[in-house]
């Protein structure tokens, strides 16, 4: 049996990226092109690791847990995780991409012609060319999706939420919505953006003013909805907590972008980020 380096690297590199682009559109979370590519080789680097050979069960144990903390650096460095339970949240999404990846791939091993080539310590490896891991891939997110959209249905049922913003000393509740068509990201961060309508923040900051607007830490990007197109002013000082009608409060992940309302102030969240 022969394993060859460079396309073990390379095929792992590759399957690195594209399972962290599936958990990048489960979380509408855009990665830059330099987190990715540093984390999708760091993927690859790491599939050296199976051709370590334990040989007792206390180095195949240290062997799996240098696996997992490889697992937890990899989607940490392309999202930039910076606390605890955002990194615990994304370890467990590519765990659980990863995991379903793998059932895949045994599925296509089962009921094709593919053989298995190599297994060490958790690591299996299978005779599959890379146009059907990527093929794996793809139906890995599809599953994934299906199971996210299933559980974001169940948990919107009867809910009403307020949006909670701090931004420096300034503090704001006003009605959210849920809106799947919500799909904006800030392309300096790579953060989704919660766009919030309220002509108090609008005048408080003087964003009509651009001056004012860049000296507060905001930059504009522009958007589209059904009524037309328009510029939001975003920052990603802003502390956002979603709370629903049970009181439940969740912290959110996300840029504020703030523009002018036509009514009532309100805020038009992705449903994704309250799940």
């Amino acid at each position: 049996m022969k394993i060859y380096i460079d396309v073990l690297i390379v095929t792992n590199t590759l399957l690195t990226s594209l399972l962290l682009k599936c958990i990048s559109c489960l979380l509408h979370t855009k990665i830059t092109g330099r987190r990715g590519a540093i984390a999708s080789i760091i993927g690859g680097a790491a599939s050296l690791l199976a051709l370590m050979i334990p040989e007792n069960r206390f180095e195949a144990l240290i062997l799996t847990v240098i696996k997992l903390i490889v697992s937890a650096i990899i989607p940490a460095i392309a999202f930039k995780a910076k606390k605890a339970q955002d990194l615990l949240k994304l370890f467990f999404m590519y765990l659980s991409a990863s995991i379903v990846f793998a059932g895949v791939c045994v599925l296509i091993w089962k009921t094709g012609s593919a053989r298995v080539i190599y297994i060490n310590a958790l690591t299996v490896y299978f005779d599959l060319s890379l146009g059907v891991l990527a093929l794996s891939a793809t139906g890995s997110y599809l599953l994934l999706w299906g199971f996210e959209l299933i559980q974001r249905k169940n948990a919107f049922t009867h809910k009403s939420y307020h949006l909670l913003i701090k931004i420096e000393n300034l503090e704001l509740l006003i009605p959210a919505v849920a809106d799947t068509g919500n799909t904006l990201s800030d392309f300096f961060s790579g953060l989704p953006v919660v766009i919030i309508c309220s002509d108090e923040l609008y005048d408080h900051f003087e964003l009509d003013r651009e001056e004012a607007l860049f000296d507060k830490g905001f930059h504009l990007i522009p958007y589209k909805t059904i009524n037309g197109d328009g510029v939001l002013s975003v920052t990603t000082n802003a502390t956002l907590t979603l709370i629903d009608n049970d009181k439940n409060h969740k912290a959110i992940e996300a840029a504020a972008g703030i523009t002018l309302s036509s009514g009532p102030s309100r805020a038009i969240f992705n449903p994704c980020l309250a799940v």
